[in-house]
């Protein structure tokens, strides 16, 4: 495959217009629905300078052209910054800005066409996959990430909402330009810059982590060793008996298991603040707290 790629500014330097996305083995084949049937393979969007825009996948090493199902947009002169991403469905969505006006070209499952649609105003989108966080395909969104047009907020869309609420996420310190988002495990990184501020980094929240059907007093074996009780750091407003219901059932206290020298008043010093107890849902007929769990000694409170 023989391209060559569009550039366009970003500040002070002149990028490739090309983005690169995790996709299925082939558009619109989802397989079983798991993560590596839906993201398991690399993809590209190139935007070429004499024939548009053009995917590939890594085939072996060797990136190989795929055809598209329907045409893919045809972008005008002074568009920039294209971005894509494959969605739950195992289509393309390819977003890019056109004189600080967003688009995006979307899989609608309603229709069960391509559609293309003018979200407003903004700079530099860039499209997110969060299942690339936790491996979850059941709850995932594509993500559209862009700069309010002054660059001194970031914003975000989501493919649920057919892109049609816009929520602010933080703001800026100074304008910038938004480069790209990075997967880390359990949460996303935004990389962006400026002309005096040449790397600049926002990190999101740890997002939930699967940990399926097991339970510790089920197919979970513990360690031999000392626990402890773990706790969670709550804000004023959101204590266990306030904001923080537990559902029905019986619970046991989630335990940290720390080497022979390591104790909770020694090496390990508790931030100060409002603490609730953690909890994990156990078995109701078998595995009640005064059943198979022996409290340590000392005070409770929730």
């Amino acid at each position: 495959m023989n391209l060559t790629a569009k550039t366009s500014k970003r500040g002070p330097h002149h990028l490739p217009e090309i983005a690169l996305y995790r996709g299925p083995e082939a558009i619109g084949v989802v397989g079983g629905g798991s993560y590596n049937d839906l993201f398991g393979h690399q993809w590209a969007l190139v935007w070429d300078k004499s024939r548009g825009l053009v995917l590939a996948k890594n085939v072996a090493g060797a990136w190989v052209e795929q055809t598209s199902p329907e045409p893919l947009p045809v972008l005008q002169k002074n568009d920039r910054h294209i971005s894509a991403q494959s969605d739950q469905a195992a289509r393309p969505v390819i977003a890019w800005e056109r004189q600080e006006t967003l688009y995006v070209w979307f899989w609608n499952p309603i229709t069960t066409r391509f559609e293309l649609e003018m979200l407003g105003s903004g700079v530099d989108p860039v499209l997110f996959i969060d299942a690339q966080l936790n491996g979850i395909t059941g709850n995932s969104d594509v993500v559209l990430f862009y700069l309010h047009p002054d660059r001194q907020s970031i914003r975000y869309r989501l493919q649920r909402d057919r892109w049609g609420i816009e929520y602010t996420l933080a703001a800026l310190p100074e304008p910038m330009y938004l480069d790209q988002a990075v997967a880390l495990p359990y949460r996303y990184e935004l990389w962006l810059g400026s002309e005096t501020t040449p790397s600049h980094t926002l990190r999101s929240a740890l997002y939930p982590i699967d940990v399926g059907t097991e339970r510790l007093a089920g197919t979970i074996a513990a360690l031999n060793g000392v626990y402890l009780p773990a706790r969670l750091d709550a804000s004023a407003t959101e204590a266990l008996a306030g904001q923080i219901a537990p559902r029905p059932g019986a619970y046991m206290p989630a335990a940290l298991y720390l080497a022979g020298t390591e104790r909770l008043g020694g090496q390990i010093t508790p931030r100060t603040g409002q603490y609730a107890l953690a909890v994990i849902q156990a078995n109701p007929a078998t595995e009640a707290l005064a059943g198979q769990i022996t409290p340590l000694n000392g005070r409770y409170h929730l």
